[in-house]
């Protein structure tokens, strides 16, 4: 009877091997498209890429520790929203190798050199855009006005054509900002955690918000690996919120939003989502905690607006940006 089971255990083995060819190399990439619409002057900044097809990445070029993607340019992108205004962007030129750190003016500077090859000008770094490795395109005039639908265009140069469209919400006005102290339970270290306090602009609709502990820059760049964003719906809350804690947000590597001694101010800055950009940021951030169990569902792209099978998300939201000292002597 042994022998029996040992002979049907061999054959089941053998039975649940099958080769199964997943043509990762035969993955085509696709378009990625980031961009941000909010309630100011601008400019407003689009960006173009290429997703990563197979299992290759392309190492950054600026931060060896980070992946980046393949910038698209020579593409056609326009904005416009239900009023009329209409934009075309202009591609921002990437010339970061002609710019180098000087260590004794603590910035990133370009020199003009004569023929003899004597400095007669430095240029100061004063878009990090030009830094970056590219695909990035700003408005000229287009103006952000919240209550309005904007939609985005993108042609690129083999006339491939993707559309997205968002509504600008309106956000709510901050109040004001407070700290809390706590302490890690990872390595026992104290902090402060910030505490917002905010009245919804709609009473009767649902409201919903990204919150941000870092300006647009770091963001456009990629410049830190913290991504220190949540987001927040006012479904199950009254109308003023009061002490909303900005520790409970999810983000990137699982860091908090502590406050340590070596910050003099807090920027926070609070955008308006509309219904699908909150479901879209929800999707991203839920990714992070999906540990590849089975209990947890397979990572998927979150859900875009952009068509034709683009990836991303092109976002309107108003804003509200405040910076507040810290105040270290919190409860």
């Amino acid at each position: 009877m042994r022998k029996v089971f040992y002979f049907i255990l061999i054959i089941t083995l053998y039975g649940c091997v099958e080769e199964f060819d997943l043509k990762i190399d035969d993955a085509k990439s696709k378009i990625v498209i980031e961009g941000l619409i909010e309630n100011t002057s601008g400019p407003h900044y689009i960006r173009l890429t290429k997703s990563n097809a197979g299992v290759f990445s392309t190492p950054s070029e600026i931060y060896p520790n980070l992946v980046t993607l393949k910038p698209i340019s020579n593409a056609l992108v326009i904005i416009s929203d239900n009023t009329g205004q209409i934009d075309t962007l202009k591609p921002i030129k990437s010339d970061r190798d002609q710019y180098i750190f000087d260590e004794s003016l603590n910035a990133t500077v370009k020199y003009i050199k004569d023929d003899n090859g004597n400095i007669i000008d430095t240029i100061y770094l004063n878009d990090v855009l030009n830094y970056h490795i590219g695909g990035f395109y700003k408005t000229s005039h287009l103006i952000g006005v919240p209550e309005r639908t904007y939609t985005l265009k993108v042609v690129t140069k083999e006339k491939e054509t993707f559309i997205a469209t968002d509504y600008m919400y309106p956000t709510a006005k901050i109040d004001s900002i407070g700290f809390e102290k706590k302490v890690s339970e990872k390595d026992g270290q104290e902090g402060l955690v910030p505490l917002l306090y905010f009245k919804d602009p709609q009473k009767d609709v649902l409201n919903q918000y990204l919150f941000q502990l870092q300006n647009e820059e770091y963001f456009k760049t990629g410049s830190s690996d913290i991504w220190e964003i949540s987001i927040f719906s006012d479904k199950n809350t009254e109308p003023t919120v009061s002490g909303l804690n900005l520790d409970d947000g999810a983000e990137l590597k699982g860091f908090n939003f502590f406050i340590y001694s070596y910050r003099d101010e807090l920027y926070f800055k609070m955008n308006s989502l509309s219904p699908k950009a909150y479901k879209y940021y929800d999707a991203l951030l839920n990714q992070f905690d999906q540990d590849g169990g089975v209990y947890h569902p397979s990572p998927s792209s979150p859900p875009t607006n952009i068509s034709n099978g683009g990836l991303g998300f092109f976002r309107a939201s108003a804003i509200t940006e405040i910076t507040v000292p810290i105040n270290r002597r919190a409860n």
